[in-house]
């Protein structure tokens, strides 16, 4: 990257902006900002309102003013992937953006998305029709030759109202359908995320999530191929003839500033308020889950978040009864099931208590060893094998092999085995942050108040406090908040709300899972208020 007059040298690409594009953006319009922020973080984009350079012809000799024929748009940051067509299937120019009748679409060069599993496609739509289904903009011919690839729809299919989405790997189709929520005519900024890898099939419109599928995408990479704008199925068909003013695609899912910037400026021609709404993911064990003893879905933490938080427009659980700190780290890529989440919770370590040893036969190695009992590891979670930390490169039955040699050699027979509850955390607590999340929690174990054992006021629970202090500790390693839930538990008896012992938190006497009560005042309630507290409402 290199100064250049009043712009940036990046990639063979030139930036307008006053700042450079490493610093995500900076100054000037909102445009020289989208064009800094796609070469900064790679990514292509296309203005078709009036002021934009947009052509009557491939000549690009002559710009289109309001009633010619459209033969080229500027691809903005400089790529020279222009948008492009001749002949009859060219659009019009009108006075605020681009008309497509039937039959008419543009068509950029190939650009290579096979390194990547991830993409993510925004525009600027003005819908005249609900009568036959249409392609907004599509990647990869996903429709034409059953490959890989991205198409944003409106409507998604004859008569129906809305708008769609659909992302594909190697699998089947996974496609969403918010029908009919968005009756022509109408004028949206619409933004889907696909992502093969953790089948995400995601679509916002006007910065708020609409809805989203998990079907499976099956695996790989998208394609080296061409864009389409206004059409699909390799420009044969799926014609969407409607007006569009600005488009936008990249290799990647953007993160919260980046969505925000590049809505806000496919909203710009038109004034559209574009809302910041979020989308909370909480991992975990049944403590995060919370279906033990009846309590329905309206009951849980997370749903009671979702409620609580007008900005938040969907809560997803992904806890699971059972799971140890390794089965979750191994399923942390559920956390991106439904694209970057605004903030995201992470509980777990409950069930990491279990003591295994190194068996004799096979004898054990630096990098392979037998123990008596496996359940609970699982690929990619981290051990600790004789205080010495290891992580699991697979899992076959009970013989475990690490992905590198242990630290001091080969342990001996009868050597134990823990989970390494705090690494496991951690690891997962970046794995969200670096993925984009800027808001992310490890919460501490709850107060415990079954009638027997458990915590009190004055002493927590030996077993309790060890597990909290590996949360704690994990939360700092990761750099992210620690939300303690043990104490306002505590201060809830000390203030006589709640009386020591009676286990009205619990689903039973002995039993520590979350009654309906215990989702409210040992979850809901305190990370709503740490969130509040932070300015996250």
């Amino acid at each position: 990257m290199a100064r250049f007059g009043s712009g940036w040298w990046l990639d063979g690409r030139f930036s307008p902006a006053l700042t450079a594009p490493s610093t995500g953006g900076g100054g000037g319009t909102l445009t020289q900002q989208v064009i800094a922020y796609l070469i900064a973080n790679g990514g292509y984009a296309w203005d078709g309102t009036p002021t934009a350079e947009v052509y009557t012809s491939t000549a690009r000799t002559v710009r289109a003013t309001s009633g010619s024929a459209v033969g080229s748009i500027t691809e903005i940051t400089g790529s020279g992937k222009n948008a492009e067509q001749t002949g009859s299937a060219m659009p019009t120019m009108d006075a605020t953006g681009i008309v497509f009748a039937s039959g008419d679409f543009l068509v950029t060069p190939s650009i290579d998305f096979s390194g990547t599993d991830t993409m993510a496609l925004g525009v600027n739509y003005t819908k005249s029709s609900d009568a036959n289904g249409t392609s907004i903009m599509e990647a990869g011919g996903l429709n034409g030759g059953g490959a890989a690839g991205v198409s944003l729809r409106g409507p998604p299919y004859s008569t129906g109202a809305g708008f769609g989405f659909v992302s594909k790997g190697s699998g089947s189709t996974a496609e969403f359908n918010d029908a009919p929520s968005w009756p022509a005519p109408t004028t949206k900024v619409l933004l889907g995320v696909g992502r093969i890898s953790s089948d995400t099939c995601r679509l916002d419109v006007d910065g708020t999530t609409s809805g989203f599928t998990v079907a499976d995408q099956g695996s790989g990479n998208y394609q080296n191929a061409p864009l389409y704008i206004g059409a699909g199925n390799n420009g044969t068909n799926l014609y969407f003839g409607g007006k569009g003013k600005r488009w936008w695609v990249t290799p990647f899912e953007p993160d919260e500033e980046g969505k925000l910037l590049l809505n806000r400026w496919c909203a710009e021609p038109d004034g559209i308020t574009i809302a910041n709404k979020w989308i909370l993911a909480c991992i975990g064990n049944s403590y995060t889950e919370a279906t033990a003893g009846g309590v329905t879905l309206p009951q849980r933490w997370v749903t009671l978040l979702n409620d609580r938080f007008s900005r938040i427009t969907h809560a997803f659980n992904a806890g699971k009864s059972g799971n140890t700190s390794c089965d979750m780290i191994a399923a942390r890529s559920d956390l991106l099931r439904y694209g970057i989440p605004n903030a995201a919770t992470i509980e777990i370590g409950q069930n990491d208590g279990a003591v295994r040893t190194v068996q004799a036969s096979p004898a054990p190695t630096t990098t392979t060893i037998t123990v008596d009992a496996s359940s609970g590891y699982k690929k990619d979670g981290w051990l600790l094998v004789g205080g010495v930390q290891a992580q699991l490169l697979s899992v076959v039955g009970n013989n475990l092999t690490f992905t590198a040699p242990l630290a001091g050699g080969a342990p001996s027979a009868g050597t134990q085995v823990l989970f390494d509850t705090r690494k496991n955390i951690a690891e997962t607590a970046l794995f969200i942050k670096n993925a984009g999340c800027k808001r992310v929690m490890v919460l501490g174990l709850h107060y415990c108040n079954t009638a027997t054992g458990g915590d009190t006021v004055a002493a927590q629970e030996p077993v309790n406090a060890a597990i909290r202090a590996k949360q704690q500790a994990a939360a700092a390693d990761a750099g992210v908040e620690y939300v303690d839930l043990y104490e306002p538990g505590r201060q809830r008896i000390i203030a006589g709300l709640n009386t020591q012992g009676d286990a009205l938190w619990h689903i039973g006497s002995s039993d520590r899972h979350l009654s309906a009560a215990g989702n409210a005042q040992l979850y809901a309630d305190p990370i709503e208020a740490f969130m509040i507290a932070k300015g996250w409402n």
